[in-house]
């Protein structure tokens, strides 16, 4: 799947579920990352320019960034971080 931007902004239970590739080409937001979870997937962020992936504190599988520089805010946890 690919995107422009992503965001979801409740705090209820979400899951992404399968082991496929996201490619965000802007921003990543979860306001509430509590219930937020995405771990067998891989959320690749292709912006050229600075980019931000605000995971709410959320579990997340793999995150790969290209180009601009990556800003992670939240106490987010990876099974991995990739520069690609």
């Amino acid at each position: 799947l690919t995107f422009d931007s992503f965001s979801s902004t409740t705090a209820e239970s979400r899951n992404i579920s399968g082991s496929g590739t996201i490619t965000i080409n802007n921003d990543f937001t979860v306001t509430s990352g509590s219930g937020f979870t995405g771990t067998d997937c891989t959320i690749k962020m292709t912006k050229a320019t600075p980019k931000t992936f605000a995971g709410g504190g959320g579990q997340y599988g793999t995150l790969q960034t290209s180009g601009g520089t990556l800003s992670i805010t939240g106490s987010n946890s990876f099974k991995d971080i990739q520069v690609i």
